[in-house]
C-alpha cells in the first residue's frame, strides 16, 4: 500500500509531498527538493559574487577569507592581494 506524506523542510519552510511506500519515503521528491536547494544556493553565490565585484570596483578592500576568487568577475582579472597594518589579508582591484 502506498500513501502521500507531507514533509516540511526545516531550513526553508517549504513543504514537499513525498510518495511513501511500505519501505519508506520515495527518493524522487527528495531529489527534487535537493535540486531546488542546490539551484537556490548557486543563485545566492552568484548574487554575492556580483555584489563583491561591484564593491571592489568602487575601491573597497575585502577580507581574503570572504572572497571566492572563482566567483568574482572583474575586468581583466585585476585582483591583488594585500596585507594591511592590522595583519589581515585583503583583496582589492589594481589601480
Amino acid at each position: 500500500m502506498f500513501r502521500w506524506q507531507s514533509v516540511s523542510s526545516a531550513t526553508h519552510g517549504h513543504e514537499y509531498n513525498n510518495f511513501v511506500s511500505p519501505k519508506g519515503v520515495g527518493t524522487r521528491t527528495e531529489s527534487a527538493a535537493a535540486t531546488h536547494e542546490t539551484k537556490e544556493l548557486n543563485a545566492t553565490k552568484d548574487r554575492v559574487g556580483e555584489l563583491q565585484a561591484r564593491e571592489l570596483e568602487k575601491g573597497a578592500h575585502l577580507l581574503e577569507e570572504h572572497i571566492d576568487e572563482s566567483e568574482i568577475d572583474v575586468v581583466d582579472g585585476r585582483l591583488e592581494r594585500i596585507r594591511k597594518d592590522d595583519g589581515e589579508r585583503y583583496f582589492r582591484l589594481l589601480g
